[in-house]
């Protein structure tokens, strides 16, 4: 899947797509959530996708496919195993995904 940003129209496809269902909620929600794992090595040259990810929430169109269901798209800090990027990752996902209503 590819996604385009949306200053420059620059095309990227993300490591992991995660789809996920809110539970015990009268119109069921679909989250589904843009992860793209980084290397401290690629970081310099990525950091417009880490931008994108970030503007995904608030700028990305939805269309409703199926009535009774709310659906939201993510995406998510750089995944990384090391400091703050692995930090930021896990405080994104929690009030995004778990936290969300």
């Amino acid at each position: 899947m590819k996604l385009y940003d949306f200053d420059t129209g620059r095309a990227f496809e993300p490591d992991f797509v995660l789809f996920l269902r809110k539970k015990g909620q009268e119109a069921s929600t679909i989250l589904q959530l843009f992860i793209e794992p980084k290397g401290d090595q690629l970081r310099p040259q990525d950091d417009w996708k880490q931008d994108f990810l970030a503007q995904v929430k608030a700028k990305a169109r939805l269309e409703t496919l199926f009535q009774g269901r709310d659906y939201t798209v993510l995406g998510l800090p750089f995944f990384n195993e090391t400091g703050q990027t692995n930090t930021d990752f896990k405080a994104a996902f929690k009030t995004e995904a778990v936290d969300t209503t």
